[in-house]
């Protein structure tokens, strides 16, 4: 049995109806009242389809309550988004995956943020999606093209690629990037521009980037959104994710981009004129189809050099926010990989220089990466 109170302003007209429904009984024997507040959906509805509207609200409240929902009415998606992404980093979700979901939600919450989680419905997913499939949504504005030849002045001033990756805090593909004349963000000219001593303006060149989210990247939003909101339903804190009832965009299919021969043979060519270390990883890259981070994270204890096996347990991983750090390979399993007899013959003579650095420098023994 529900209760119903009408809400009247100041000149008495109601504006509002709270309706309560009983809940049970608590530890204590008290009754348990759960309540909500409801307000025509429509401005001029006549009373019969305020009372009709205000009956079915009534009866979907009861049905929640009954079947154990515990609905918060004024709680919004972003603060539940912000509670799921803590849960989700105290039960070790990676923190490149949380710095991705934080990253996420600056647009989600310009959107849908401030919605009540209660409130939202396939269509309003619909309708973000498509706003970030238009032209201009891309929150980076312009690209930024440096004019100078960055790599005369890293040799003239003494700076490796490595060097002003560290002292600009961008990752080393970031500074490739810019070697290459490819765009970045105006967040990076300033750091690079802060390294070199110069203004961004007159290092950089700017485009404007106006092309529409990809449908991969849109297909991101839809993921976390529907963890947020399927996390809601498991807790029984909304009765159906709406995410699982929305149209995101289909994955586009691409074909697989992969070496020809004629180009591996190149690269091994031009492995010949390079230190044994980055021949030997580029090596084990080719010869392993392993990714880069679980390379160069290898370990010299994760090589079984007599039967040329590596286990892969671990990989380094890179997060703007951590650095560089280890973790977990991508799909969270060990597993064995053989080896070519060219790469396990790189790994000795490797493993011998290595020593014998360790032992020139007045290490006791090898140990830590390969790399």
């Amino acid at each position: 049995m529900a209760w119903i109170e009408e809400r009247r302003n100041k000149d008495g007209k109601i504006t509002s109806y709270r309706i309560i429904v009983s809940g049970g009984m608590d530890s204590e024997g008290k009754q348990i009242r759960k309540k909500m507040t409801w307000r025509p959906p429509k401005e001029n509805m006549s009373e019969k389809q305020v009372e009709k509207a205000l009956n079915r609200a009534v009866a979907d409240f009861e049905r929640e309550i009954e079947q154990g929902y515990s609905i918060n009415r004024t709680q919004t998606f972003t603060e539940y988004a912000e509670y799921v992404i803590e849960l989700k980093e105290r039960t070790g979700v990676r923190p490149r995956t949380i710095d991705r979901y934080k990253d996420l939600m600056v647009r989600i919450d310009n959107a849908i943020g401030s919605m009540k989680l209660s409130d939202i419905r396939p269509q309003h997913l619909n309708d973000f999606y498509k706003e970030l499939g238009k032209d201009g949504v891309r929150k980076s504005g312009d690209k930024a093209l440096i004019e100078i030849d960055l790599a005369k002045w890293l040799k003239e001033n003494g700076y490796s690629q490595a060097k002003l990756s560290r002292e600009a805090e961008i990752a080393p593909s970031t500074v490739r990037m810019i070697l290459d004349k490819r765009g970045v963000s105006r967040e990076t000219a300033n750091k690079v521009s802060a390294v070199i001593g110069e203004s961004t303006d007159k290092l950089f060149s700017f485009n404007p980037d106006t092309k529409p989210l990809s449908k991969k990247t849109i297909l991101e939003y839809h993921r976390f959104i529907s963890t947020v909101m399927a996390q809601a339903e498991k807790e029984m804190v909304i009765p159906y994710n709406p995410a699982a009832k929305a149209t995101p965009p289909k994955p586009e299919r691409k074909e697989p981009d992969y070496y020809q021969p004629e180009v591996v043979d190149a690269i091994l060519d031009a492995l010949e004129k390079v230190p044994l270390k980055w021949k030997t990883i580029t090596y084990l890259l080719i010869d392993t189809g392993c990714r880069r981070g679980e390379i160069m994270g290898l370990k010299w204890k994760n090589i079984d050099m007599d039967n040329g096996i590596l286990t892969i347990d671990h990989a380094l991983l890179y997060s703007a926010k951590r650095g560089i750090y280890e973790g977990p390979p991508k799909n969270g399993h060990t597993r064995i990989v053989r080896i070519a007899p060219e790469s396990k013959e790189l790994l000795i003579q490797h493993k011998r220089e290595q020593e014998y650095l360790c032992k020139v420098n007045g290490d006791s023994q090898l140990g830590g990466p390969i790399g």
